[in-house]
């Protein structure tokens, strides 16, 4: 019978040193880590406002080919999709004592429950941070990108859009 040392000569990939067992633990933190930061930037992207753009929006500015008409039922889009973006970064949820989930809009007092139920005892810690703030101009400045990448609405506003066209 080879003993274990004998097996590890034999076969070196399968020889387990400190330096491969650390650098293993350092990609799994790193993959981790990405994984959790990918995850909190999708939960702060406007999908589900930019997904009814994206559906709406040829309908509105008729393909490009736009009139007055049009350019308001465009501009309402935009301006529907914008404040939903908007006022979703503000709503939270949480877990009542029966363990039912609660949504809520988060306010300077605190959360405002959607279905009336009684107010948290924690308060403060659904209070509107400067943080907040920075998630509504990052959720913003990205639905702006999206409206401005449709050729539809660029045709629609201003016209021929570039020769490159996609």
């Amino acid at each position: 019978m080879a003993s274990r040392q004998d097996e590890e000569s034999q076969d070196p990939l399968l020889q387990s040193s400190e330096s491969n067992i650390y650098e293993e633990r350092v990609l799994e933190k790193a993959v981790k880590q990405g994984a959790r930061g990918a995850a909190l930037l999708a939960k702060h992207l406007p999908t589900g406002s930019a997904l009814v753009f994206e559906i709406l929006a040829p309908i509105t500015t008729a393909r490009g080919r736009c009139k007055l008409t049009s350019r308001i039922e465009t501009i309402a889009l935009i301006s529907l999709c914008a404040i939903s973006s908007t006022v979703l970064t503000f709503t939270d949820s949480f877990k009542d004592s029966q363990n039912k989930i609660r949504y809520g809009i988060a306010t300077c007092t605190g959360l405002l429950i959607l279905d009336g139920t009684s107010p948290l005892s924690d308060q403060a810690k659904y209070k509107i941070k400067g943080l907040d703030f920075i998630h509504v101009i990052t959720t913003f400045v990205i639905f702006s990108a999206v409206v401005l990448y449709n050729n539809d609405v660029v045709k629609c506003f201003w016209g021929k859009t570039s020769d490159d066209e996609y």
